[in-house]
């Protein structure tokens, strides 16, 4: 229909939870789980909710890189 909804997440605005399942240290890779909740960005018409909820996330061996 042409509109455009703004999510987002940050300080003081969502919530949610990264769970690290597996780490590899020879590859230096993670995997894991990950669920949030991210706000409506501005005012939440009649239609819109004003939280989008993810529950079910999956990440796959996502390389680490250590900071310097």
């Amino acid at each position: 229909d042409g509109n455009v909804l703004e999510y987002t997440t940050g300080p003081n605005s969502g919530d949610g939870q990264i769970v690290i399942e597996e780490f590899d240290p020879i590859t230096m890779r993670i995997s894991g789980t990950f669920r949030f909740n991210a706000q409506k960005v501005g005012t939440v018409g009649p239609d819109e909710n004003p939280v989008m909820n993810f529950q079910h996330g999956y990440f796959y061996r996502v390389p680490v890189v250590p900071s310097l």
